[in-house]
């Protein structure tokens, strides 16, 4: 034996962000510890819970986290673990690896000591990438549904959908852009990095493994595309509209006129 030792960490998507501190409060195991981004809390003995505010939870143990205890925490946030974001990372503790080396591969962390700090730091690099993930699938379907509206308005000059539909759909974008740039630690480092070593290269080498930076440029710019392409057909639109009731009371004004004529005739 070389002393190697592993955690699994569980990591999935929520439909809706946490509201911190308050939904933490349903749940029904001890909170540990708090970070800027998050909470965790103890499950058992052996599992722990991170809950964090962008909208993921990650759970630390000896194997892989079950359906069960995603769709408890879910019930107590309020809000449901989206499957297909779920993913499962191992994390190995080996003595021989100098303590500031990380070695990061699909599916594993291999580090040469643990402790809360690096631990944390495994848990929101993971919850941000199931986090991205969410958004990006939503993301690519609204891309599809507004090109598809583009289109519609290019060749008819009108759309199927409500006028307040679209409102609101440039209010959503602009909410999960004003999320994203909140709620997630991407362009800057969390505060536990600043002074360890071990975990600001842990940090490093897993925030490039998973694409984060890429993945959340990408995203803002898919977003930023989504927004002006709505307020666009929205903007021509209103504009149709209100050539019509310029025209409108245009013919009011002149049925007025007609209408005195004619009173006067008689």
């Amino acid at each position: 034996m070389d002393g190697t030792t592993s955690r699994v960490f569980t990591a999935v998507a929520l439909d809706a962000r946490a509201v911190l501190p308050t939904d933490a409060l349903r749940l029904p195991w001890p909170e540990t510890r708090r970070f800027a981004y998050g909470r965790l809390h103890r499950v058992d003995a052996d599992r722990e819970l991170y809950v964090f505010h962008f909208g993921a939870v990650v759970v630390s143990g000896p194997d892989v986290a079950d359906d069960a205890l995603f769709d408890e925490v879910g019930r107590a946030l309020g809000a449901s673990p989206v499957a297909s974001t779920r993913d499962s990372t191992r994390l190995l503790v080996r003595p021989r690896t100098e303590a500031a080396e990380a070695h990061v591969t699909w599916g594993a962390v291999e580090v040469g000591a643990a402790h809360s700090d690096l631990l944390a730091t495994v848990a929101l690099l993971l919850g941000q990438s199931a986090a991205l993930e969410r958004h990006e699938r939503a993301a690519d379907a609204a891309l599809e549904e507004t090109v598809t509206l583009a289109e519609e308005f290019a060749i008819r000059a009108r759309v199927s959908r409500r006028t307040s539909e679209l409102v609101r759909r440039v209010g959503h974008i602009a909410a999960v852009r004003l999320e994203l740039a909140r709620w997630f630690y991407v362009r800057d480092r969390p505060e536990v990095t600043w002074e360890q070593e071990d975990v600001s290269r842990l940090h490093d080498v897993m925030l490039d493994h998973l694409e984060l930076k890429d993945r959340y440029a990408s995203l803002l710019a898919k977003l930023a595309a989504l927004e002006g392409s709505v307020q666009t057909v929205v903007g021509l639109w209103h504009a149709r509209w209100g050539h019509r009731l310029e025209w409108a009371i245009v013919l009011l004004f002149v049925l007025d006129l007609v209408m005195v004529g004619v009173l006067a005739v008689a």
